[in-house]
């Protein structure tokens, strides 16, 4: 269910966005999350990854848009797994 709002909410950036700067602006936030997580030789090639996708935008949006869309993809991201981590915490509440 939190997958679902989220993904609604993502999607909504379309309607404010071009679909491709919300692409590349979801795919960069997905990136980050597993480069946060990756093995030693998977790093250089998410680094590449993030530095491409970031330059990509920047260029096709300018700098204000970029941050601005950036920021609000980080913060659905984030907003959601708060929400996931309360939901399975009051999950394993109920389990004891």
């Amino acid at each position: 269910m939190a997958s679902q709002a989220l993904h609604d909410k993502l999607l909504a950036l379309s309607e404010r966005h071009p679909h491709d700067y919300a692409e590349v602006a979801c795919s960069f936030s997905e990136i980050k999350r597993q480069f946060k997580k990756a093995k030693p030789w998977k790093l250089a090639n998410y680094h590449k990854e993030l530095i491409s996708s970031y330059h990509w935008l920047k260029l096709n949006s300018g700098d204000d848009v970029c941050d601005a869309l950036m920021l609000e993809v980080d913060a659905l991201h984030a907003s959601r797994h708060r929400a996931s981590s309360a939901i399975e915490a009051l999950f394993e509440l109920f389990k004891a």
